[in-house]
C-alpha cells in the first residue's frame, strides 16, 4: 500500500488505472471482514471475560490511527500549499 501511495504521489500511476480495482475492493469490503469474524467466534475462548481490556484496546488504537491520520493530512495539505503557493 505504501509503495502504491508513492507511486500514485508521484504521478507514475494514473488514478484511472486502479480506480476500478478500488470500486470492486469498496464495494465487497464487507466480505474482507468475514475470515476474521470467524476466527474470533472460533476461538472466544480466549476473549472471554476479557472484554474491558478488549474495549480499551479498540479505543486506544482508534484514538491513535485517528491521530496519525490527521498529522498525515495536515503535513500534505501544508507540502501542498508550499509547492503550489
Amino acid at each position: 500500500m505504501v509503495f502504491l501511495f508513492i507511486l500514485l504521489s508521484t504521478n507514475i500511476i494514473d488514478v484511472r488505472w486502479v480506480e476500478a480495482g478500488m470500486q470492486f475492493m469498496v464495494k465487497h469490503l464487507s466480505f474482507f471482514f468475514i475470515p476474521a469474524t470467524v476466527g474470533i467466534i472460533s476461538y472466544f475462548h480466549l476473549f472471554n471475560g476479557k472484554g474491558a481490556w478488549l474495549i480499551a484496546i479498540v479505543l486506544v488504537s482508534t484514538v491513535l490511527v485517528m491521530a496519525g491520520s490527521s498529522l498525515v493530512s495536515q503535513w500534505l495539505i501544508r507540502r501542498k500549499e508550499m509547492r503550489h503557493g
